[in-house]
């Protein structure tokens, strides 16, 4: 629901949407006051950051009372420089060998060659910046706050970059000092609950979905650890993390359709392979 009517109206879609057991998440832009409305009137989930920081302890008591969660979406900071584009400044992210597994050169290309105008992944004026005008690590204080004092956060990348996004997602929400172990459990079980499937997802359980990531590495020693994935167990079907080829109960390659290696990139930059 994305900043629907006056307060009114949006009291009257959170009620009827309880009627019908729905769990509408909302957005409140850049207006803080909207954002705490959502929270009062018991909006299940607020997408996108607080418009502001630093945030006290008073707003980590309204969410954890009305069990609102929170996916912060750094990667698309509000009041600063999107966090993507600091993860495309200082990871090499071109080159990365799996994402150019999964993803067309031709889309790489369009986001990591150039940055900026005209540059086809960054809106605004600006694709690079000094570290210090970053926002993320601020607003990850607050999400250090509210899964330190109970409240719900959830992990959304906003859809930036498929797959990568989502790993910067986490390591932008743990810049603020938030444990790895917190970090985990808003991956994972936290945001299964925000979504109304904590009892089917985000937890390996005796009857719940057999969906589970392997690491090679332990994410609780360095929270950069979660993209050392060795395999993807989907419904009980295991994958290999590098190639997601499939290993049990059956051995199988992937059918994927790739674009012809002689295609041109597309890109907004005028690069041409």
């Amino acid at each position: 629901m994305y900043m629907s009517g006056n307060r009114q109206q949006r009291q009257w879609i959170i009620q009827a949407a309880k009627e019908l057991e729905l769990m509408p998440t909302t957005e409140g832009g850049l207006d803080f006051k909207i954002d705490m409305t959502h929270a009062i009137d018991g909006y299940p989930g607020i997408e996108h950051n607080l418009p502001i920081a630093p945030i006290y302890s008073d707003v980590v008591e309204l969410f954890k009372e009305s069990e609102t969660t929170n996916s912060p979406t750094l990667l698309v900071s509000y009041g600063g420089p999107f966090g993507e584009n600091w993860f495309y400044a200082t990871e090499n992210v071109h080159d990365d060998p799996k994402l150019n597994v999964f993803v067309p050169h031709g889309n790489i290309d369009a986001r990591a060659r150039r940055r900026g105008p005209g540059g086809g992944g960054s809106p605004g004026q600006a694709g690079w910046f000094l570290e210090e005008e970053h926002v993320f690590p601020r607003h990850g204080e607050f999400v250090k706050k509210m899964l330190e004092g109970d409240a719900r956060m959830g992990v959304g990348s906003h859809g930036q970059l498929q797959g990568l996004g989502y790993h910067w997602e986490m390591w932008a929400m743990g810049s603020g000092g938030a444990t790895s172990y917190d970090i985990l459990r808003a991956a994972t079980i936290l945001g299964a609950e925000a979504i109304g499937f904590g009892e089917q997802l985000g937890s390996i359980e005796e009857g719940k979905f057999a969906d589970i990531v392997v690491l090679d590495s332990n994410p609780l020693d360095d929270l950069r650890n979660t993209v050392e994935i060795r395999y993807v167990m989907k419904d009980g079907r295991l994958y290999d993390g590098t190639t997601l080829d499939e290993v049990y109960p059956e051995q199988r390659p992937l059918e994927r359709a790739r674009p012809a290696e002689e295609d041109p990139a597309n890109t907004a930059a005028g690069i041409r392979r």
